[in-house]
């Protein structure tokens, strides 16, 4: 029952051509590394324009972005939506087919906060293809163990559903440390790493190709990443370095260091010290060589990392760590 009621769900938020491809999706599978600091710097430039609807600029910065550096599939998701915007439709159709070749890209209702496609590529014949392809609101590429998508989808429900939910206050940053000394007491989180365990323990780890989409994915590495278990953490390390982006095993990482009390290497860790009354980065092992280490990773340089998040970068020095 469930499972129907899910799949209703995702009918009722769908629309049939008002449809959004969600851009973000991409950020956790791209496993490139930018060639330099500009080159990271224009895509997270063509991000923060998109988010400021200067469109305008968005597709010029995309231009600029695919010119300089004609491999990357960095930003290829968000110039969709700034060419659309612009009127250049054929540039959006283009990339938007790209994105769902990769099978990263979700249908689903335009929100507050996301974009609506402009009346002539919703009317395009290669975007109603697109939509007439998608299940559920799902593009979904056949999978080897459909029974491993439903087993991670029934997970999701059970989040959703859970009366333990509030139990697992460390999905909220705010509380995320405090709850650490409580894990034994963390009656929802324990249950969740739990019922991954005896997932991947029936079916084995999930990948693109066994569940048929990557959005799924999305799920398991939802439940690795944020875990304030460091032993499950560590346990799936390897598959996060396998299946998702670099970013994504950048942002692992620094959490196990951070919970090890051992610096962390890409500087993706921030709290709030009381002491000195403002957020600050968890210590940096080579502050001053950072940008160069995330640009490996996929990052943006620091300073739009702290600018984004109300850090002074000088915040970068720090040596002490949240109580």
């Amino acid at each position: 029952m469930k499972r129907i009621n899910f799949i209703v769900l995702l009918i009722v938020i769908s629309s049939s051509l008002q449809a959004q491809c969600f851009p973000d999706s991409l950020v956790y599978f791209e496993k490139g590394s930018f060639n330099s600091i500009e080159h990271s710097q224009l895509y997270f430039d063509i991000r923060k324009n998109l988010n400021s609807n200067n469109f305008k600029k968005c597709a010029q910065l995309s231009d600029s972005l695919f010119r300089k550096h004609p491999e990357t599939d960095f930003g290829k998701n968000y110039a969709s939506i700034c060419y659309d915007q612009v009127g250049e439709t054929e540039k959006a159709i283009a990339f938007l087919i790209e994105g769902f070749k990769r099978g990263n890209c979700v249908f689903q209702k335009p929100r507050k906060e996301t974009f609506m496609w402009s009346e002539s590529l919703r009317q395009h014949k290669e975007f109603i293809k697109l939509c007439n392809n998608y299940n559920g609101g799902y593009h979904t590429p056949p999978a080897s163990r459909p029974e491993l998508r439903d087993s991670l989808i029934e997970i999701l429900i059970w989040t959703m559903d859970s009366p333990e939910k509030n139990q697992f206050k460390y999905l909220n940053s705010e509380h995320y440390f405090k709850t650490v000394p409580n894990w034994e007491n963390n009656v929802f989180g324990k249950n969740l790493e739990r019922k991954f365990d005896r997932l991947v323990s029936k079916y084995g780890l999930p990948t693109a190709n066994r569940v048929g989409e990557r959005m799924t994915l999305i799920v398991a590495m939802s439940i690795i990443i944020h875990s304030p278990n460091v032993d499950f953490m560590k346990k799936y390390e390897q598959y996060i370095q396998e299946e998702f982006a670099h970013s994504t095993l950048a942002l692992l990482r620094d959490k196990i260091n951070v919970f090890e009390k051992v610096p962390q290497k890409y500087g993706t860790q921030i709290f709030y010290s009381s002491k000195q009354n403002k957020k600050v980065f968890y210590p940096i092992e080579a502050p001053d060589d950072v940008n160069q280490l995330r640009l490996k990773m996929g990052l943006d340089p620091l300073e739009n990392y702290a600018s984004m998040n109300g850090v002074d970068i000088e915040a970068k020095y720090n040596q002490e760590y949240n109580k």
